[in-house]
């Protein structure tokens, strides 16, 4: 399918959020990892199991309900949903607000998280 016009601004506003969560993520990867090349496995494994269980690869419908209902409750799921959300022809798991409170929530936490653990030399240790 095609993108509705309507659709752009809000799918913008989806990516912008989960661009900053996953931001926020990498650094935290990246400042417990010892070197480049493995935060950069390590990053991508995380990013892909986030991908992989956010309910846009693997429907929730498809999965145990017990399993759909662990996985629609992670902040990756709540970030996805706001691209389904801005697609008339999907439904989200979960209202759009909650989605963009849950997900700007979760990305503070994880920035301070990123803050927190930082070194300027990891070589040092």
């Amino acid at each position: 399918g095609t993108v509705q016009p309507e659709s752009i601004l809000p799918l913008f506003g989806a990516s912008i959020l989960a661009l900053m969560l996953f931001l926020a993520a990498g650094y935290v990867v990246g400042s417990l990892t010892s070197t480049a090349t493995v935060g950069s496995a390590v990053g991508t494994i995380v990013q892909m199991l986030a991908f992989l269980t956010c309910g846009l690869v693997l429907p929730f419908a498809l999965l145990p309900d017990g399993l759909a209902n662990v996985l629609s409750r992670l902040p990756t799921t709540y970030a996805a949903d706001l691209t389904v959300a801005a697609i008339p022809q999907l439904t989200a798991v979960h209202p759009p607000a909650t989605s963009v409170l849950v997900t700007l929530a979760t990305t503070a936490v994880v920035f301070v998280l990123a803050v927190a653990v930082f070194r300027w030399d990891s070589t040092s240790d």
